[in-house]
């Protein structure tokens, strides 16, 4: 299916009712209607359309003294097509989202409204650029953030459908999906799709998309959100442990694990943890650390960028305690030998400070009369 390219006119809502205005408003008219219940449009005064005309905004929320007189006042100054006036109904302070507002009191001027009215509310919006799709309720709920990127939104609503198909209905983890692909231009939907329910696969195809992708802790959330509705996972609690651990501590103790039990270091994760490395606990993690390890070390460039992560994730200070863990298997006057071209960088550099740190404690005097020869060598350990 190919995907359709989206418009200037949904760039946000001030470009989509410009263009509305001159689609669906006669030229010559006087009066307008738009419907903002998101409060798109406060503090706007006038907005020009796409056919080059400016609209005066007029709003009514209820407040029918006020408006009146603003009614008034225009009509002194001469209401003409040359200077026409947009009607706009918003939503009084202080109600719920649920409110009506009551139009009874604007029947003298709906009568003289001319075109369609024109809707601001994000699901006709939305609707509006993509298709008439039914929308889960959910899609309000993200009403502002839609509202900061609507093209964006668009666009990876069509990269969704164009993956999915016209056919599959639209459950609540789409609009979550769509977000993300909003966010992420890099980002594929079907990286979104898990084939099978196990736990330990989806924290890592998590961690491994939190891993390539700008994601904030909200769009994080949304991942998770997309991985068990998309991986049919029934029960939320085997993953919730990862769900809650943040993700980049999570990521550093795949990356230390793995490095320091490769070198024969053992009970890693729950010593990383007595050291303070980590805001919460790891025993919950460890029933799946393993598994979660062996996918994302399927593929080499995918652990290459778990491990980059990881690096910038890692403070210098917690690389050099976690290396302190091979002291009782690997004498630190052996650690360069374990430097190679995979080592993460922060581990890299502890293990190579704490190799000069050994070599400095095996100086009897201070380092300045320090010299090479037998001296030093005797007191190496």
């Amino acid at each position: 299916m190919k995907t359709p390219a989206a418009s200037s006119a949904c760039s946000d809502k001030r470009a989509h009712l410009a263009h509305r205005l001159r689609e669906a408003i006669p030229p010559g008219a006087k009066l307008a209607l738009c419907f903002d219940p998101e409060g798109d449009l406060e503090g706007l005064e006038g907005i020009p359309d796409d056919a080059g005309r400016l609209w005066q905004v007029l709003t009514y929320r209820e407040d029918d003294l006020a408006f009146r007189l603003a009614v008034r006042e225009l009509e002194a100054r001469g209401w003409s097509a040359d200077s026409p006036v947009l009607l706009r109904v918003a939503m009084p302070e202080l109600v719920p989202w649920e409110h009506r507002v009551e139009l009874s009191f604007l029947g003298d001027l709906l009568g003289r409204v001319e075109g369609e009215p024109i809707d601001l509310r994000t699901d006709a919006v939305v609707a509006f650029h993509t298709e008439p799709a039914v929308w889960p309720e959910g899609l309000q709920e993200h009403a502002a953030r839609i509202g900061r990127d609507l093209q964006g939104f668009v666009e990876g609503y069509w990269r969704m459908r164009a993956a999915i198909g016209r056919e599959r209905p639209l459950g609540r983890h789409h609009i979550a999906a769509a977000l993300l692909l909003a966010k992420s231009r890099e980002l594929d939907y079907r990286d979104l799709e898990l084939s099978h329910a196990y736990p330990a696969e989806a924290i890592a195809r998590f961690l491994a998309l939190a891993a390539g992708h700008p994601f904030d802790a909200e769009d994080e959330q949304m991942l998770w959100e997309v991985l068990t509705a998309t991986g049919h996972l029934l029960e939320e609690d085997p993953v919730r442990p990862w769900r809650e651990f943040p993700t980049g501590e999570g990521l550093v103790l795949l990356v230390l694990t793995d490095f320091l039990e490769g070198h024969g270091a053992q009970n890693v994760a729950l010593s990383l943890s007595g050291l303070g490395l980590f805001s919460r606990p790891v025993s919950d993690l460890m029933p799946f650390l393993g598994q979660v390890q062996a996918h994302l070390k399927e593929q080499a460039n995918l652990w290459q960028q778990i491990v980059q992560r990881a690096d910038r994730e890692c403070p210098q200070g917690q690389a050099e305690q976690a290396v302190s863990l091979l002291k009782g298997v690997v004498p630190p006057n052996r650690w360069t030998r374990l430097v190679g071209d995979e080592t993460p960088r922060t581990v890299a550099l502890a293990l190579l400070l704490g190799y000069l740190d050994e070599q400095m404690a095996g100086c009897e005097v201070p380092t300045r009369r320090c010299r090479s020869g037998s001296r030093t060598g005797r007191n190496r350990g």
